[in-house]
C-alpha cells in the first residue's frame, strides 16, 4: 500500500468514490422529488472552467486593451 500523499493512492481513492457514487446514483428512486433532483445533478456535463474560461478572456482583454490603447493615443 502507497502512502496517503502518493498520486497512486489517490488515484485509488477516487475511484472508490466513484464507484461508491455511481451505486448509489443507481439506487435513487426517481418517482421521489429528491430521486429527481439527484437524477438531474447527477445527470450535468461539467465544462472545465480554465480551458473554457481563459481563451475567451484573454481575447476579451486584447480587443479591450485596444480599444483603450488607441482612445488614450488621441
Amino acid at each position: 500500500m502507497s502512502s496517503p500523499k502518493c498520486r497512486n493512492y489517490l488515484a485509488e481513492e477516487n475511484l472508490l468514490d466513484i464507484e461508491k457514487m455511481n451505486i448509489f446514483i443507481e439506487s435513487v428512486d426517481e418517482r421521489k422529488p429528491l430521486g429527481k433532483l439527484i437524477k438531474v445533478y447527477a445527470d450535468q456535463t461539467w465544462v472545465d472552467g480554465w480551458n473554457a474560461g481563459f481563451p475567451q478572456g484573454f481575447i476579451v482583454g486584447l480587443i479591450c486593451g485596444g480599444i483603450i490603447g488607441i482612445a488614450l493615443r488621441r
